[in-house]
């Protein structure tokens, strides 16, 4: 069975199509892959489904076969862990391409049917904050997930079941361990989706999604990416009208805005350049989003009495004036020197003194 399930394996890297219409060849391979007793005979079978994935006229059959058996299948492989006390059942490999094969079925027909399976979503965001697992199956889920999830929009019946599991898998993995890389990806993905214009109404009122950003950008234990992500997530669902009513007295994005723009700053001289740039990115977005936020004029005096952000006005304030003298300097030398984007801080500060 090995040897002739890795023929099949090499012959769907050429005859994708015509097996993809052999319901008897599908039906065989997805046996295999789910009940052989031999690793390399599971790892083939799946390979062989990765394969025929591989064609996008395939995919929509192949999600749809049996009531989504191979799903099914896919999500059950994924969700095996190793047995400890032998160590000749070593699901790695076969994790890794299950995760390939479910990376290629993703397409615009296939995500939402994707997204509705049953417990799939939860299994891809558990492997990736899953302590201990093994870092190439990470990786490998990390671009299934990301994918499945940058193509669901809200309009799609799994977005809530989307954000969901995101949100769960966040708030499952405080304080940040190895599992950091997992959350870094989840703010990236919750990052990807509110730059959709057609997300940022439904995200930013979804339970606990401003407030798991908040707690990602605020969080000591978070690296820098991290921060950044959350912070321009939130800077996106800003850029809503609809959310800055909302957005603008809740207690938590206000923190983390406040944290942004005042307890990202460093005072190590030693960071390297692309963390300093990254502190930039972190303050810059901030500020944005406070202007946004503060457009709203009915927000103001509740941004003016939130502890710490006139502080942290007055401060960004200071900042960017040091920056507009230090440029002007360098600019009456070098014709060729670019100015700096605009200051918001002092605008800012200016409305919401007077709002108080």
């Amino acid at each position: 069975r090995e040897y002739a399930t890795a023929a099949l394996m090499d012959l769907a890297g050429t005859m994708q199509k015509e097996m993809a219409q052999n319901t008897f060849i599908l039906n065989t391979l997805l046996k295999l892959c789910m009940t052989d007793r031999t690793i390399e005979t599971r790892e083939y079978a799946i390979t062989a489904l990765q394969n025929i994935a591989f064609a996008k006229e395939n995919r929509e059959s192949l999600v749809k076969l049996n009531n989504a058996a191979i799903l099914e299948a896919l999500k059950q492989t994924l969700a095996l862990r190793n047995n400890q006390s032998d160590t000749t059942l070593n699901y790695d490999k076969v994790r890794r391409r299950a995760a390939g094969a479910l990376t290629n079925l993703v397409c615009k027909e296939t995500v939402e049917l994707l997204g509705n399976h049953d417990g799939l979503l939860d299994v891809l965001t558990e492997v990736i904050t899953r302590e201990n697992d093994n870092e190439e199956v990470q990786q490998r889920v990390i671009i299934a997930l990301s994918k499945i999830a940058n193509s669901i929009i809200s309009s799609m019946s799994c977005h809530n079941l989307m954000l969901g599991s995101l949100i769960k898998a966040a708030s499952s993995s405080f304080p940040y361990t190895r599992s950091n890389n997992g959350i870094s990806v989840i703010a990236g993905i919750l990052r990807s989706k509110a730059r959709i214009v057609e997300n940022r109404y439904s995200m930013a009122r979804y339970p606990q999604l401003l407030e798991t950003l908040s707690a990602i950008a605020i969080n000591s234990s978070s690296c820098l990416t991290n921060q950044e992500d959350a912070i321009r997530a939130i800077m996106h669902l800003t850029n809503e009208k609809a959310n800055r009513k909302l957005m603008g007295v809740h207690k938590k994005v206000l923190d983390a805005l406040v944290f942004g723009v005042t307890a990202a700053a460093s005072n190590s001289n030693t960071e390297e350049k692309t963390q300093v740039l990254l502190r930039g990115i972190i303050q810059d977005s901030s500020l944005t989003a406070m202007e946004r936020l503060a457009s709203d004029v009915t927000n103001r005096r509740t941004m003016a009495r939130h502890d710490g952000l006139l502080v942290a006005m007055a401060k960004a304030t200071e900042r960017e004036t040091k920056i507009s003298d230090m440029a002007a300097l360098i600019s009456t030398s070098d014709p060729d020197y670019t100015t700096p984007k605009r200051c918001l801080a002092k605008a800012l500060l200016m409305s919401l003194l007077v709002a108080i």
